[in-house]
């Protein structure tokens, strides 16, 4: 949902799904989600911190917004080579070498 302030013509978006909406910050049912931004410990988890998962969604669709691109293909273990480095390496080394990568700059 986006809102634009009519005096100083500031756009504020919101983001909202009620769809999986709890009451309880820790969960154990399991999400039917899409792989480009589903929080790693989805995959390996019985139980996870929804707080920590919607962050995690929440970084990945800025990104997207900013890059006009998806950061992974997925976020399984060994399933793709620029989540394992974000992994192993941390989210800003994996920012700049994807910035750094970027020809389109």
């Amino acid at each position: 949902m986006t809102k634009r302030d009519a005096c100083s013509n500031h756009v504020t978006i919101k983001v909202v799904d009620f769809a999986r909406a709890s009451l309880s910050r820790f969960c154990e049912d399991k999400l039917d989600v899409d792989s480009l931004y589903q929080a790693p410990e989805l995959h390996m988890l019985d139980r996870y911190d929804a707080f920590l998962v919607d962050a995690f969604a929440i970084g990945c669709m800025i990104y997207c917004m900013c890059r006009q691109s998806f950061p992974w293909k997925s976020t399984r273990s060994y399933s793709d080579p620029s989540f394992e480095y974000a992994k192993s390496h941390g989210i800003r080394q994996f920012l700049q070498q994807d910035l750094a990568m970027d020809t389109s700059l």
